[in-house]
C-alpha cells in the first residue's frame, strides 16, 4: 500500500502540538476538534513510521525523533513563509529582475529621474540599463530581451505598444562662428544650402524621417554629408566645421566648446516613448511603466 504523502496541514498540526504539548490548546489554536487532531497527528506518526509524542494524562511529551522533526518544520514553515512573501513582493513589482532599453538622448530629459527613482524605490529589483539604438530596442523588445525601453521616436510596431512620454521641438546645432549663430531663431529654410552631420536611418528609422520631414516640408532636401551613430559625436563634428545638425532640443544640454544651439520654428516635433511588448508580463516592467508615466506627467498616447 502507497505510504501517503505529507501535507502543509501535517506540519500546521504538528507544530501547533510541539509548541503547546497539549492537545486541547493546540485543537483551539488551530480551530479543529481535539479528536480530528489527535487522529490527524496519528496518521502523521504513521506516515513516518516513529512516534512523535508520548501521549501522558496530563498531556503530551516530545520524542527524539519529534524534537528533530520539529527543528526542520519549523525551518520548512520558515522557508515557506519567506517564500510566499518572496512571492508577492515579486508579483507587485518591488523585487525580480528588470532589464531595460534606453536611448542616449533620453537621458537629458526626466527620464534620468525615473531610472534614479526607480533605484532608490525598487532596491530589490536587480535592474540592468542598455543604451541603444532606437531599432536595435525595437528588436530586442520584440525577442524578449528587453523588459521595457526609454527610445527616442518609438516606431509604431506589431507586437508592441509604444507610449508617448513627452514631445520636443528641434534646435539647429552650429558652429560658435557660423553666420547663423547671431540669431535667436532660426526658420528652416534657413538651413537649406548647409552641409548636415546626422546619423543612418538604420539606427533610428522615424526619427529621421521626421528631421527629413521638417526639412521637405520647407521646401528642401538636407544634404547630409557626414554620419554618426551618437548624438554626442555629431555635436563634436559639429564643433570642428563638418557641418550643422538638427537635433531634438534636449541635446542642447551637451556642453561642447565651439558650437552653440539655436531653436527652429517649426511645428514639427521628436518624442520621447515608452516601449513594451503588448502583453506587459513582468510585474517590474509594470511598476517602472507607471513611475515614468507619473514623473513625466503626461497622458500616454499609445499605438499598437
Amino acid at each position: 500500500m502507497r505510504r501517503r504523502e505529507l501535507e502543509l496541514r501535517d506540519i500546521r498540526n504538528f507544530l501547533a502540538l510541539a509548541e503547546t504539548l497539549h492537545f486541547g490548546r493546540a485543537a483551539d489554536r488551530l480551530g479543529i476538534a481535539q479528536p480530528n487532531l489527535s487522529q490527524q497527528i496519528k496518521q502523521l506518526e504513521g506516515t513516518l513510521g516513529h512516534a512523535l509524542f508520548e501521549r501522558h494524562a496530563r498531556g503530551v511529551t516530545i520524542t527524539p525523533v519529534g524534537e528533530f522533526f520539529q527543528r526542520r518544520a519549523e525551518l520548512l514553515r520558515d522557508n515557506l513563509k519567506d517564500t510566499i512573501e518572496t512571492a508577492q513582493r515579486i508579483g507587485r513589482g518591488e523585487e525580480g529582475n528588470l532589464i531595460v532599453g534606453f536611448s542616449g538622448s533620453v537621458m537629458f530629459s526626466k527620464a534620468s529621474t525615473v531610472i534614479e527613482r526607480y533605484r532608490s524605490g525598487y532596491p530589490n529589483v536587480d535592474l540592468q540599463l542598455r543604451e541603444l539604438h532606437a531599432n536595435e530596442q525595437i528588436t530586442q523588445l520584440l525577442d524578449g530581451t528587453l523588459d521595457i525601453s526609454i527610445l527616442r521616436d518609438g516606431e509604431p510596431t506589431e507586437g508592441l505598444t509604444i507610449r508617448t512620454l513627452m514631445r520636443e521641438p528641434f534646435v539647429a546645432i552650429l558652429p560658435q562662428d557660423h553666420p547663423l549663430s547671431v540669431k535667436k531663431t532660426l526658420r528652416p529654410e534657413m538651413l537649406k544650402e548647409e552641409r548636415i552631420v546626422l546619423f543612418s536611418p538604420g539606427i533610428a528609422r522615424l526619427q529621421f524621417e521626421r528631421i527629413l520631414g521638417l526639412c521637405l516640408a520647407h521646401g528642401f532636401r538636407p544634404n547630409i554629408v557626414q554620419e554618426a551613430p551618437q548624438w554626442a559625436t555629431v555635436v563634436s563634428l559639429v564643433s570642428v566645421g563638418m557641418g550643422i545638425s538638427i537635433a531634438p532640443a534636449c541635446t542642447s544640454h551637451l556642453n561642447v566648446p565651439g558650437v552653440v544651439y539655436r531653436p527652429i520654428q517649426s511645428d514639427s516635433w521628436t518624442s520621447i516613448d515608452v516601449g513594451t511588448r503588448v502583453e506587459l508580463k513582468n510585474p517590474a516592467a509594470k511598476t517602472f511603466l507607471a513611475l515614468a508615466q507619473k514623473i513625466f506627467g503626461l497622458e500616454p498616447r499609445r499605438h499598437l
